[in-house]
């Protein structure tokens, strides 16, 4: 049903060549922090540690604010973060 369609359109709007620039970023990172606050944000960032953590990446999950800010003023060259956001807008995730 709506899950379904959801991921259809999702996959209608992705560039494979973009996600594979991603996927590459996610390979060579030094470390990876994954920042999400709220809801399906949260746990979205959640899952995205569990299955990248599967896989040998050094990953963390940050789904509250003040840790997001903390772990932001620690990252160093080559870090990566992913920043999930289910509206786009959600201040505390952009500021981090």
């Amino acid at each position: 049903g709506e899950a379904r369609r959801a991921l259809q359109e999702a996959e209608r709007q992705l560039d494979p060549g973009e996600l594979e620039k991603a996927a590459e970023l996610i390979a060579r990172a030094r470390q990876v922090t994954v920042f999400g606050l709220g809801g399906s944000s949260s746990a979205l960032a959640q899952e995205t540690q569990y299955r990248l953590f599967r896989y040998g990446i050094s990953i963390s999950a940050q789904c509250d604010p003040y840790l997001m800010r903390m772990t932001a003023s620690t990252l160093k060259p080559g870090d990566l973060v992913i920043a999930i956001s289910a509206t786009g807008r959600t201040r505390v995730v952009i500021e981090a």
